[in-house]
């Protein structure tokens, strides 16, 4: 592919396989991935200090929301507690809604 002239060479490319990156890596050797979608959950978030923290982060903002009755009663918005919104807003980021 050119552009701006020049000509990609193949080895300025980068490899497509999964590399063991030491100490601070994952430790996988290429082609060792995780095989159910809850083994890659589990391998990306519980390694990634970053990850948890901005699951973290996202999931108390959500908790930290008011929730309101727009009618009736507003019993039933009471008993959505923000320890609730917080564990849904968690699974929803790492699961995803469908």
């Amino acid at each position: 592919m050119r552009l701006f002239g020049k000509r990609a060479e193949a080895s300025a490319r980068p490899a497509l396989v999964r590399a063991p990156q030491g100490i601070l890596g994952g430790g996988l050797v290429a082609g060792a991935w995780p095989r159910s979608y809850e083994a890659q959950v589990a391998e990306a978030y519980l390694g990634n200090a970053i990850a948890q923290r901005a699951v973290r982060i996202v999931a108390e903002g959500a908790a930290g929301v008011p929730v309101y009755a727009a009618t009736g009663p507003e019993r039933g918005a009471g008993l959505i507690a923000p320890v609730l919104v917080e564990t849904i807003a968690a699974q929803l980021l790492l699961h995803g809604g469908g």
